[in-house]
This record gives C-alpha cells, sequence and structure tokens, in this order.
C-alpha cells in the first residue's frame, strides 16, 4: 500500500519536473531562475516595499500619515464596498 501511494506521487510529480527542465521556473521581477515557479529572487524580494501602517480600515489604501486607527479612504467613503473590512492573511 506505501509503495503504491509513493509510486502515484512519483507519478504526479514528473509532469512537473519535466516542465521545469524545459522552461526553468524564472523570478517575477527580473526572470532569473529560482526554486520554485511564481516566486521571487533574493535580490527582487530585498526591494519589495510592503505595505503597512496606516491603512483604510476597510480596503487597506495606504494614507501617507496616520488619520486614526478606523480611517476610511476616500473611495470608500465615496462609495460602500461590498466588504466591512478586509487584512492581510499571515
Amino acid at each position: 500500500m506505501e509503495f503504491l501511494r509513493r509510486l502515484g506521487a512519483t507519478a504526479r510529480s514528473i509532469p512537473t519536473v519535466a516542465l521545469n527542465v524545459l522552461l526553468p521556473p524564472q523570478c517575477l521581477g527580473c526572470a532569473r531562475m529560482v526554486d520554485k515557479p511564481g516566486t521571487l529572487c533574493a535580490e527582487c524580494w530585498e526591494r519589495v516595499d510592503f505595505l503597512g501602517p496606516p491603512l483604510c480600515a476597510r480596503c487597506g489604501y495606504p494614507f501617507e500619515y496616520d488619520h486614526g486607527e478606523d480611517a476610511i479612504c476616500g473611495d470608500c467613503i465615496r462609495r460602500i464596498p461590498c466588504v466591512m473590512r478586509c487584512f492581510p492573511m499571515h
């Protein structure tokens, strides 16, 4: 039974391995080769500017300066979005 499970896992990985040989995964930022598809190389990762507070409490739009914890951006005030609040998943 264990043998069949391993055989199935190996068979499922063959297309991925073949694709990686024919079309090696590339960095999304600079097209250098990386280990996994859909990732960034170390140099591009270091240049990523992550958003942090202050942000709109509803849509996460970044503010230039702090308006308070529950501040809402102009777009969310003008047209109420279909969600009450959103936040990043970690």
